[in-house]
């Protein structure tokens, strides 16, 4: 977690992952050596006290350079925060 600011609109969290994990590609298990950067996405989470948290979360993208491969990157996943979903569990 890089930080929480409190809005007016509720908590602000900033997170920023560095899961070494993640840098195995989901379909072959090739570990990345190269990251694409980072991409920035914004999860919805349920309401805390009345007040809906906005969590930001910056997270890296990996290139397969396997060739044999279909996928050419991915990005890093938490439990909470599945591939492709945009609500925490």
């Amino acid at each position: 977690m890089v930080g929480v600011a409190d809005d007016t609109d509720g908590p602000v969290v900033r997170l920023v992952t560095a899961d070494e994990r993640a840098r195995q590609c989901p379909d072959c298990g090739t570990r990345a050596r190269r990251s694409k950067g980072r991409r920035v996405t914004r999860p919805r989470d349920l309401s805390v006290g009345g007040r809906r948290p906005r969590l930001v979360w910056a997270k890296r993208r990996w290139r397969c350079d396997e060739l044999a491969c279909r996928r050419r990157s991915s990005t890093e996943s938490v439990p909470p925060v599945p591939p492709r979903k945009r609500l925490t569990t």
